[in-house]
């Protein structure tokens, strides 16, 4: 599908789920903003995260909305999901066990690792049992802390990608300009 013809599908699509919503106010207007804002989206993605929202949105959705259903439904149909806090910190009290602090740990994504090093590894290694629980709280709070880091990381790029060179270009030299004025005294 072209771009013309996935603008003008994404149009036909949100003037129809606007009719869900007998209260929005959503016009033409907002439908084209939309339609900008869900660039990155497949028209697949876009309709399903539609459809998921015609399911639990009681007002017309917002973008954001829109893209959280179809992040939801791609992992679904992926099935290939980061494990959850809990699936983590088993993880790497199960490396901590059987390989200890000598042989190398094998981790399922690189969020554990990172999650094991800034918590560290020597400090799984050597919790005492009566502050396992403090730990298992700290370590997933590290790990999905990582875990929404990684998402906004994504979500940047697929927008980056959405703007011009120039509007990229602009944003380095702005960000190069504070950190020049930052280290002047």
């Amino acid at each position: 599908m072209d771009k013309t013809s996935k603008y003008e599908a994404v149009m036909k699509l949100l003037t129809l789920v606007n009719k869900a919503y007998p209260y929005s106010k959503a016009d033409g207007a907002t439908f084209a903003l939309y339609a900008k804002a869900l660039e990155p989206l497949s028209y697949d993605e876009i309709n399903a995260g539609v459809t998921k929202c015609l399911r639990k949105c009681k007002f017309f959705p917002t973008v954001a909305e829109i893209f959280e259903a179809a992040e939801s439904i791609k992992k679904t149909a992926a099935s290939n999901g980061k494990p959850d806090a809990g699936e983590a910190w088993r993880e790497a009290m199960e490396n901590a066990k059987r390989n200890g602090d000598y042989r190398p740990w094998q981790y399922s994504c690189p969020e554990i690792a990172i999650a094991v090093k800034r918590f560290g590894k020597m400090d799984l290694l050597t919790l005492k049992s009566d502050a396992v629980n403090t730990a298992r709280a700290q370590f997933m709070k590290i790990y999905n802390s990582e875990l929404e880091r990684e998402a906004e990381r994504k979500e940047n790029k697929k927008i980056l990608k959405q703007l011009e060179a120039k509007s990229v270009q602009s944003l380095i030299n702005a960000t190069a300009q504070k950190l020049a004025l930052g280290t002047r005294r």
